[in-house]
C-alpha cells in the first residue's frame, strides 16, 4: 500500500473549502463550478503530467497553480459577479 500523500490530502482540503466558500457567497451554481474544474481540468491535467514525464514535483507546482487561478476567478466572481 503507498504511503499516505499529506500533500494531495491538503490540496484535497483546500480545494473542498474553496467550493464551499465559494458556494457560500457566490451561490450553489459557484461551488457546482469548481466541482466540474477539479473534475475536468485538474485531475486530467494532474494525470496527463504523471504519465508524460512521471515527474511529481512538476505535477504539484501545476496543481497548485491550479489552485491559485481557481482562488483568484472565484474571489473576482464572488466580488464583482
Amino acid at each position: 500500500m503507498p504511503a499516505f500523500n499529506i500533500d494531495g490530502a491538503a490540496f484535497a482540503l483546500a480545494w473542498a473549502a474553496l467550493a464551499i466558500v465559494a458556494s457560500a457567497f457566490g451561490g450553489w451554481y459557484a461551488g457546482i463550478a469548481l466541482l466540474a474544474a477539479l473534475i475536468l481540468v485538474v485531475m486530467p491535467t494532474s494525470a496527463l503530467v504523471i504519465s508524460r514525464s512521471g515527474d511529481l514535483a512538476r505535477e504539484r507546482q501545476i496543481r497548485w497553480a491550479l489552485f491559485a487561478a481557481a482562488v483568484v476567478v472565484t474571489w473576482l466572481a464572488t466580488r464583482y459577479g
